[in-house]
């Protein structure tokens, strides 16, 4: 048979396609910013995605890998899965770093702290206490 061949796009083709350009337009919050509050904002959803505004900020790359949170004092960076964790808060006085977790943790609160490197090592003090186990000794 020596009929034309037409393309005909699929109705879930076309699903996709409208919905991959819709995900791709920024979108920009309730409550429009004035010119002196003009925040960036990137949205190339699941790729990139970035928001800010003066209160928090969020910051994902190639989502779930890299993620980057600032919410108040408290700063927040990721690389997933269970790689790589860094926390931050100056006003509580706290800071906390995974690494290959739940195999390494090192955790500050002030004058308090929690570390371990599974299973050779943990050590934690507090106002009341102080404990360090060394394995296999």
């Amino acid at each position: 048979m020596g009929g034309k061949v037409f393309w005909r796009p699929a109705p879930a083709g076309i699903f996709l396609l409208t919905l991959l350009v819709l995900i791709c337009i920024p979108q920009s919050p309730a409550g429009a910013t004035t010119p002196d509050q003009n925040y960036p904002s990137v949205t190339l959803w699941p790729i990139a995605y970035h928001y800010e505004d003066a209160n928090r900020a969020r910051t994902d790359v190639l989502w779930p890998i890299y993620h980057q949170k600032r919410t108040g004092s408290h700063t927040r960076t990721a690389i997933r899965p269970f790689v790589f964790n860094y926390e931050t808060d100056p006003q509580r006085d706290f800071r906390q770093l995974n690494f290959l977790w739940p195999f390494t943790h090192f955790e500050y609160k002030g004058e308090t702290f929690k570390r371990w490197v599974f299973p050779f090592y943990y050590q934690a003090e507090n106002s009341h206490e102080s404990s360090a186990h060394y394995w296999p000794f």
